[in-house]
């Protein structure tokens, strides 16, 4: 409804108003060399782009190569779960739609109901065949591990403790 002036507008809406800016900050990168990063996020913390379906469409209408996409393990799962669907099989079907627009990689865990940012491994996601995806899609990007160190994680343990933990994890996860 309205309420002083302001109007709450619908998804559609939304969409198309991100997208509208999303242009006009990728016209400004492409003039200055600039890469953007778009990053999916969930229904916690967005109206707009939150589904691999609205993140294509959005990176279509703008279709410019400075505007790439940074995946995020957790907002992913927990997008899944919003929607009935298997994370592992949404986090793959991600990485083979987004091929060669992948630019950057969050890794995080959840049980698919907040993004509470954990160790992975420390969650329900599975990385392996995930990570596995990427690897066979040519993904040689970064992979950033992006956790809280609140909720799960009151100091201690140290954040470079969580670091270790989830370098360790990739590692035995990728086998390298």
């Amino acid at each position: 409804g309205e309420s002083g002036g302001f109007r709450m507008m619908n998804k559609v809406e939304t969409l198309k108003k991100a997208e509208q800016i999303l242009k006009e900050l990728t016209d400004y990168a492409e003039k200055r060399d600039v890469t953007l990063l778009l990053e999916p996020l969930s229904h916690l913390e967005t109206t707009a782009v939150e589904t691999l379906d609205e993140t294509v469409a959005t990176l279509d209408a703008i279709d410019s190569p400075n505007l790439q996409v940074m995946l995020d393990t957790g907002h992913i799962n927990i997008t899944a779960t919003k929607l009935g669907r298997d994370p592992t099989e949404y986090l793959i079907e991600h990485v083979n739609k987004l091929n060669g627009r992948i630019a950057h990689v969050h890794i995080d865990d959840n049980f698919g109901d907040v993004d509470a940012h954990l160790v992975p491994g420390e969650g329900n996601i599975n990385f392996k065949p995930f990570l596995n995806a990427l690897e066979q899609n040519g993904y040689s990007g970064y992979l950033s591990i992006e956790l809280a160190v609140f909720g799960n994680y009151p100091i201690p343990p140290t954040p470079e403790t969580l670091i270790r933990k989830s370098r360790q994890f990739l590692i035995n996860a990728t086998g390298s």
